[in-house]
């Protein structure tokens, strides 16, 4: 709450600074016919500045609150009508916004509004996303890996065709959580007051709402990481290096834990700065950092592929627990914690026990990073 909180009194900030009022003001005269209704709509213009400034001050309000909250939660019956009222106007408190604007915003400012609301829906689906791919930004990927050259226009008309596509999907999901969430309270307060049978019917409710929920989830996934494959193949026609380029920008963007830096990349990169090697040490460690990519690299494929398979099948497991269902995902314990750990760990060995024998009589083993869980062997264990 606190994160959408701050998102969201940047997003009016943004607002703010897209409206020119005063040329607003003055376009009244210009577009609205008759005194009255001129004087009607330049006070219209006051009071919807005034609003906006007014919704920033509350919600700035409301994150002070959330950050020095201490208190416990409140009434469940107020929150239950507070879910309710906000599910009811969220989607028409844009349209009523900007519906009441029309008449002084030329056709930029409407399409400069359009996108500041779009962009800040984007970004607010990133912040509650949690599946794999999610996190992907096709505007900022394109525009990363075009650096200082100018994008295509048929490479910008697919990120926008994507995106706007992405908008609908996060609309179905978030009406989806809203009733997930909603079900969630009810159930709450069916427990406080002891209501058997509420609670087996709305326990039910929840886990059927959760697999929509799920459901429109993945689609989201599934149309970002389609916008990539799709943006990435338009501009590898032209230009495969940006191609290459845009397709690792939006992996990191959505994979940021299968395609991080390694242990064994850190050990070598250690090992390499080392000055205490003879040339036939340097070179062997050359010839290990030289094809260290092509080993990684299909592992976090691997990885990410894992990832993309074992996410919604944790998720439904997940599901069925609640509804007292048996069965489960059937993973290994290290792919619960991280899809490919496996496959990393034993690089990770691998180059460390090379490394060890390699460097066993020189000083630059005590450079090597530390692994998580292993202790550094003694040096009368430095043998091999």
């Amino acid at each position: 709450m606190l994160a959408r909180a701050t998102k969201a009194s940047d997003t009016l900030a943004r607002v703010s600074e897209t409206m020119d009022w005063s040329g607003l003001q003055d376009r009244v005269d210009e577009r609205v016919e008759g005194a009255r209704r001129q004087e009607w709509m330049r006070s219209a213009v006051g009071r919807m500045e005034g609003s906006i400034l007014g919704i920033r001050k509350a919600i700035d309000q409301r994150r002070i609150e959330l950050e020095g909250r201490t208190g416990g939660p409140p009434d469940a019956g107020q929150v239950i009508r507070l879910a309710a009222d906000l599910q009811s106007d969220r989607r028409s408190m844009r349209e009523r916004m900007i519906e009441g604007m029309k008449l002084v915003l030329d056709d930029d400012q409407q399409e400069a509004l359009d996108r500041v609301f779009d962009k800040f829906a984007l970004d607010q689906g990133r912040i509650d996303s949690r599946l794999g791919g999610s996190r992907i930004d096709l505007e900022l990927a394109l525009r990363e890996a075009y650096g200082d050259q100018r994008t295509t226009e048929e490479a910008r008309e697919a990120v926008s065709q994507a995106n706007a596509e992405v908008l609908r999907l996060l609309n179905s999901w978030t009406d989806t959580r809203m009733q997930r969430e909603r079900a969630g309270l009810e159930l709450f307060v069916a427990f406080q007051r002891d209501d058997e049978s509420a609670i087996e019917k709305l326990t039910t409710t929840i886990g059927q709402r959760a697999r929509t929920e799920l459901a429109a989830a993945i689609a989201i996934r599934d149309r970002l990481l389609t916008g990539r494959s799709e943006v990435a193949a338009i501009i590898e026609a032209s230009d495969p290096v940006v191609a290459e380029r845009i397709t690792g920008i939006a992996r990191a963007q959505g994979f940021a834990p299968q395609v991080r830096t390694r242990w064994c990349e850190q050990a070598l990169a250690a090992a390499s700065a080392c000055t205490d090697l003879e040339e036939a040490q340097r070179t062997a460690i050359e010839v290990l950092a030289s094809g260290l990519e092509e080993r990684l690299e299909p592992i976090r494929v691997q990885a990410i592929e894992a990832r993309l398979q074992s996410e919604p099948r944790i998720a439904r497991s997940g599901i069925d627990r609640m509804l007292g269902r048996s069965g489960g995902a059937g993973m290994d314990i290290d792919d619960w914690r991280e899809p490919g750990a496996r496959r990393f760990r034993d690089l990770d060995e691998q180059l460390e026990e090379q490394l060890e024998a390699l460097l066993a009589e020189t000083g630059c083993l005590d450079t090597l990073p530390p692994r998580r869980g292993r202790a550094r062997p003694r040096k009368q264990d430095q043998t091999r």
